[in-house]
């Protein structure tokens, strides 16, 4: 009798368990059908004027439109990104609190201090979104009308003098891994100023404050009436700048890096919502307005990537970082 009632009591605790589960299971596809039924965060790591808030603004009316709800940007700059991150990664995972990002970010991410208290070490940790601009650059800006016309005169210029170069990003970011790289090739004395956004290290720049600045193309306040590029890391020239040479057209293809610029959630978040956002930015990137605003200012948005293919090109991306961490790592000792 006792047997019996043993089985009947274990039969009670799995039936409940399975019904906690199908109840789990309900309420998750609820969650999804029923979102967006409040406003959502889009959170940037950087400042205002910079690359990534730029095309976060971009994008931004479309996605609202096509997600269906309302949608709000927030600036949470400071560590390159760093600070953001971490308060992503502790969201709550419902779709309504998402990281706008560059995948320069994964280098602070990477060296985060608070790696053992935080959890968070990689962007792998969160869950990819898409990514609506694969073809951006930087570019070594002077001051329009500027005596340093060329890469060339800019080293020559830091063989006779330290040449003060404010960087968009700050330490990590996309524009100091150009710096390091395009001052290990052309030489000279340089001393770096990191900004938190490109609209900062372009006012630095315009206020004759430092020599050149090493900016986002698709900063907003990168402006063909104020500066001149006298280099690219892009593949070919861009329409807004079409005197300003790339890096590989100098013979220098080493140079040639493109960065990307896209959304991220916290772990956890159900994937029928990453489907709901992916699908909802598809058609905001496919808009003609959309495009539109893209060629009007200058933005080489280049591709969309879904959230498979910006997982897997992120992927790819950190393992790649292994061949410059070592570099950067000194440069920040240095610092």
């Amino acid at each position: 009798m006792f047997k019996r009632i043993n089985r009947l009591h274990k039969g009670i605790i799995v039936l409940g368990l399975l019904l906690m589960l199908i109840f789990a299971l309900t309420a998750f596809g609820q969650q999804a059908a029923d979102y967006p039924n409040q406003p959502i965060n889009l959170i940037c790591g950087s400042g205002l004027g910079g690359g990534t808030d730029s095309m976060m603004r971009g994008i931004m009316p479309y996605f609202a439109q096509n997600i269906g709800g309302q949608v709000r940007a927030e600036n949470m700059n400071g560590a390159h990104g760093l600070i953001a991150a971490n308060a992503i990664f502790k969201a709550k995972p419902d779709g309504y609190t998402l990281y706008v990002m560059n995948n320069a970010y994964e280098i602070d991410i990477m060296m985060n201090k608070d790696q053992a208290t935080t959890g968070l070490s990689s962007l792998s940790n969160f869950v990819p979104v898409a990514s609506w601009l694969n073809a951006d650059g930087n570019a070594f800006a002077v001051i329009k009308g500027s005596s340093v016309k060329t890469m060339e005169d800019l080293a020559a210029l830091a063989n006779t003098k330290t040449v003060t170069v404010a960087l968009a990003g700050g330490i990590g970011s996309s524009d100091h891994i150009t710096f390091l790289m395009a001052s290990k090739i052309y030489g000279g004395k340089y001393q770096i100023v990191p900004y938190d956004s490109g609209g900062e290290a372009v006012a630095a720049l315009l206020g004759k404050h430092v020599d050149c600045a090493v900016v986002s193309l698709s900063g907003d306040a990168v402006n063909p009436d104020q500066l001149d590029l006298i280099a690219t890391t892009l593949e070919n020239r861009v329409d807004s700048f079409p005197n300003a040479p790339t890096f590989k057209e100098l013979g220098k293809p080493e140079l040639s890096l493109s960065f990307h610029v896209g959304m991220m959630a916290p772990p956890g978040t159900p994937p029928e919502i990453i489907e709901k956002l992916d699908n909802a930015l598809k058609k905001s990137f496919d808009d003609p307005a959309f495009q539109e605003w893209a060629k009007n200012t200058g933005k080489p948005i280049g591709e969309y990537y879904g959230h498979e293919r910006w997982g897997e090109f992120l992927k790819n991306y950190t393992a790649s970082l292994s061949n410059i961490m070592d570099v950067i790592l000194e440069a920040v000792k240095a610092e």
